[in-house]
């Protein structure tokens, strides 16, 4: 067996090796030594020249489906492309592509994503389906094309869930994406160096990629004021939801030629806010704690308005603040606050100072009268904690208390706490009284009475006293309760 199947191999392999060689119809002029040889000299040509553009791609190696994951989900490519440095793999057969979407674009001719990877599939390029697909993804991420379905173009984070599957590639169309003249581009630069004080990069989609992360970022700022700003204490709400929806409005769009060209046509709006945002913006970081400042001296000094009114200097102050305060743009007025502040604030305390010192006198007063009914009655240290202890805590009132009208309503309080202490002081001596009994004589137990209080306005319901006779009839009855008092030993107290 072993002869014969040497035998067979020589009467074969010797005409094949002398005889010539026909591929693809044409004389393959041999120059190697051996069959084996021969034969992969007539297959490298058959492929070279049925595929002659097969060189152009050079396949990738590992898993095709998360090399385009990867790219369509990697935030560096929009980096790399804004500072022009984003390299490509396989350039040759990317050329070979954007040649053909640019003949079929011209000529409106639709593509189908499924009848592009199969064009490439074929005769003279033979690239498996799965490459030509990383080489779409490459032109996605550069925004070169876009991919739509069902009439919507297709985003970033929807692409590869319609991709992965090729029984969708015929529902897909690809398209170029439509680029911007340079005078547009132009345009757009100076306009954005006009908004945001520095000049974008050249090219489409950096210049794109600039524009869209400056207004990102004043959108971010805007929304960081707006929480004060609704609360109605700060300035500029109308302002920052107007700039919030004009942002809302260029960052809708999402593709560089949409978004430049609408970016342009809102030329006046965004010049407008630029003015605003900077306003704004100086505004809430630099400016805020001094409308703090403001706005809670206004709101020390109201607690007494009624006698700041009175005088002129707080009456100007008051009015200046006001000013600022309800102002829909206060910004440029703000640098008179430190003045206003100092100014009403000298004279709100002014005021309050006097008031306090006439409540502490008050209230002295009131602690030293309780004090001497002590005394009259030799009272022990329990009956005059209960009696002082409650006066002596309005000192500490007193002295926070920063509105005029709670200080003449304090001394009135005061004045009840007063007579409450010498209730106690009546209720603790009647209780030391001893009973007497009948026909005993013993030593009278002490009696202790209370001022009687008297209040002449009661004695009248008259608003005005206007003849003799009526001021008479008043001092009669006046007299009458005066002398029952003093008849009966009592301690008169007038109010």
């Amino acid at each position: 067996n072993r002869q014969r199947r040497k035998r067979l191999t020589g009467m074969i392999e010797s005409p094949m090796q002398q005889g010539e060689c026909y591929v693809c119809g044409q004389t393959l002029t041999e120059t190697a030594s051996t069959l084996k040889g021969r034969l992969e000299n007539a297959l490298n040509y058959l492929v070279e020249n049925s595929f002659s553009k097969l060189s152009l791609l050079t396949p990738f190696k590992g898993d095709h489906q998360k090399e385009i994951q990867a790219l369509l989900r990697s935030n560096d490519i929009g980096k790399q492309s804004l500072s022009g440095t984003l390299p490509e793999v396989n350039p040759d057969a990317l050329l070979e592509i954007r040649r053909f979407i640019e003949l079929s674009t011209n000529s409106s001719h639709k593509i189908i994503l499924k009848d592009l990877i199969n064009k490439y599939e074929k005769r003279p390029y033979g690239w498996p389906e799965w490459d030509t697909m990383l080489l779409l993804t490459q032109l996605l991420v550069a925004n070169e094309i876009n991919l739509v379905m069902d009439a919507s173009t297709l985003s970033r984070d929807r692409i590869y869930d319609n991709i992965k599957t090729p029984s969708r590639w015929a529902k897909i169309q690809l398209i170029r994406k439509k680029t911007l003249d340079s005078h547009t581009l132009q345009m757009a630069r100076q306009l954005g160096k006009d908004i945001f004080a520095s000049m974008g990069p050249d090219g489409e989609e950096p210049l794109f990629l600039y524009l869209q992360q400056s207004a990102r970022q004043w959108h971010e700022q805007l929304k960081s004021f707006k929480p004060l700003a609704d609360t109605g204490n700060y300035p500029g709400k109308t302002t920052i939801d107007q700039s919030i929806k004009l942002l809302d409005q260029c960052l809708h769009e999402k593709d560089s030629y949409s978004f430049i060209e609408n970016f342009n046509a809102l030329k006046n709006q965004l010049l407008d806010l630029s003015d605003d945002y900077h306003d704004l913006h100086s505004f809430y970081q630099n400016q805020q704690s001094t409308w703090k400042k403001l706005t809670d001296a206004y709101q020390l000094a109201l607690q007494n308005r009624h006698s700041l009114d009175k005088n002129p200097d707080a009456v100007n102050a008051l009015t200046q603040i006001e000013n600022i305060l309800q102002a829909e743009e206060p910004y440029g007025l703000i640098s008179q606050a430190d003045h206003l502040i100092t100014q009403i604030n000298a004279i709100n305390k002014q005021l309050i100072d006097e008031k306090r010192q006439n409540a502490v006198s008050f209230l002295n007063t009131q602690i030293e009268q309780v004090q001497k009914e002590l005394l009259s009655i030799q009272a022990d240290t329990n009956l005059s904690n209960q009696c002082l202890y409650p006066l002596q805590q309005y000192h500490q009132e007193i002295t926070h208390n920063n509105s005029i009208a709670h200080l003449f309503e304090l001394q009135s309080i005061i004045r009840d706490e007063k007579d409450a202490a010498l209730e106690k002081i009546a209720q603790a001596m009647a209780a030391k009284q001893k009973p007497t009994e009948p026909g005993v004589i013993g030593e009278p137990s002490p009696v202790y009475k209370k001022p009687v209080i008297i209040k002449p306005r009661e004695l009248t319901h008259q608003t005005y006293l206007e003849n003799e006779a009526q001021v008479g009839k008043f001092l009669n009855e006046l007299g009458v309760k005066l002398k029952n008092a003093v008849d009966n030993g009592d301690k008169i107290e007038i109010r």
